[in-house]
């Protein structure tokens, strides 16, 4: 039930403050559904999950990914350009140029600006250069949470989340009863069932319209090991509200839906990391989780999910950044460019990369050094795909030789 608001000051900031909640209510829902393909191989999963995989592994090198100044500086400068003209905006731009730190981070996620719109709509269409940019603020909500979750959840809990939805959106959450779903961003609730329902608003009798979901979201006291979410109202901007926050790309098991009187109730269970089904696929992929992650990492991730023009970007940005003394993680990155022009069937620019590869190796590494012998494997292949098959032969001898 709505309190009973007596000062007009209060009255102003609250109708401001559900108007601002509404509109977050209205805008685009981006979910993936993880579909089971039994007894297929691992290409068949990729290919039906691509989307699904593509953002988990997307998140987590994000999150462990060092951010620079350059990448902050690069990201305001972008918005500057984007807003100009703005004065509102611009001057919150300012603000935040100014004054940003770590600790702030949830507070700017939830106050009404360029910032929490820009990521938004980052994730929604997934611009990977843009959420590159973002990885400082990405990294320092994740981290935020991780703190909040340690000192106050108090298990079990159940949140809320208001959200209007096309009926085709509807209809894929209807047929995904059981499955586990990932949810392609920040996810914002609430403690409180009934401003969530009140912010919805009342039905709307057009068959065509928005439909009106409720989302009830249960974690239990064994999901330790899931993305981390908190209560934030100590860290919001708006500090009157119950609201709890998951962390980008938590994942749920969708358990049953209804519709009740015009509104549609989606029952969504929080998952372990554990019940993921694709970990073990994921896991195998990435082959382990490395010390370091950078840009190498991001290119990786991307060129698994398919997403080959963009890993290319990342690849050559690293090519720029690197020194001339890391041999190691140039050669990574001219193997990595080498991998992306065959998937693209341009074997000769892939030969060209190799080479590069190779001759830089060669000048820093023992003749019968593994990595040598693995570049000379991929020349092989090349040569092989291109049936010039006694140069092919003369690779992979190298190779063998070496192994």
């Amino acid at each position: 039930v709505k309190p009973v608001i007596t000062e007009l000051n209060e009255l102003i900031t609250q109708i401001t403050n559900d108007h601002v909640k509404r509109e977050k209510v209205e805008e685009p829902f981006s979910i993936s559904v993880l579909h089971g393909v039994d007894g297929e191989q691992e290409k068949s999963w990729l290919d039906i999950n691509g989307d699904y995989l593509h953002f988990q592994l997307l998140i987590d090198v994000l999150i462990r990914m060092k951010s620079s100044l350059n990448d902050k500086d690069e990201f305001i400068e972008l918005c500057k350009n984007e807003y100009h003209g703005n004065s509102l905006q611009y001057n919150i731009l300012h603000e935040f140029e100014n004054t940003y730190c770590s600790d702030m981070a949830i507070w700017w996620y939830t106050r009404e600006s360029f910032l929490y719109r820009i990521l938004n709509k980052a994730f929604r269409i997934q611009n990977i250069d843009l959420l590159f940019l973002l990885r400082f603020f990405i990294r320092d909500i994740h981290r935020a949470l991780t703190q909040l979750k340690e000192n106050q959840i108090t298990y079990p809990i159940r949140v809320y989340r208001g959200q209007l939805l096309a009926n085709d959106e509807l209809a894929t959450l209807v047929g995904s009863v059981g499955k586990i779903i990932s949810i392609n961003s920040f996810f914002s609730t609430s403690l409180n069932r009934d401003y969530v329902v009140f912010i919805l608003g009342d039905a709307d009798p057009n068959e065509n319209s928005l439909k009106r979901v409720l989302f009830e979201i249960d974690a239990g006291s064994d999901i330790q090991n899931s993305k981390p979410f908190a209560e934030i109202t100590e860290r919001s901007f708006f500090n009157d509200e119950q609201e709890v926050l998951f962390m980008a790309g938590s994942i749920f098991r969708l358990t049953e839906v209804e519709e009740v009187d015009g509104l549609w109730i989606i029952r969504l269970v929080l998952c372990k990391e554990e019940e993921n089904d694709l970990m073990k696929l994921y896991d195998h992929m990435t082959k382990k989780k490395e010390s370091t992650i950078n840009l190498l990492s991001l290119g990786t991730a991307l060129s698994i999910s398919g997403k080959f023009d963009q890993a290319e970007r990342f690849f050559r940005r690293m090519l720029r950044e690197l020194s001339t003394d890391d041999y190691s993680n140039l050669a990574e990155s001219y193997q990595g460019l080498a991998v992306l022009s065959a998937e693209k069937g341009d074997y000769q620019m892939s030969l060209g990369w190799n080479q590069k590869a190779l001759e830089l190796l060669e000048q820093k590494l023992s003749p019968d050094h593994p990595d040598i012998g693995f570049i000379y494997n991929n020349i092989g292949v090349i040569y092989w795909q291109t049936d010039q098959l006694e140069r092919a032969l003369e690779s992979l001898e190298k190779a063998l030789n070496i192994f």
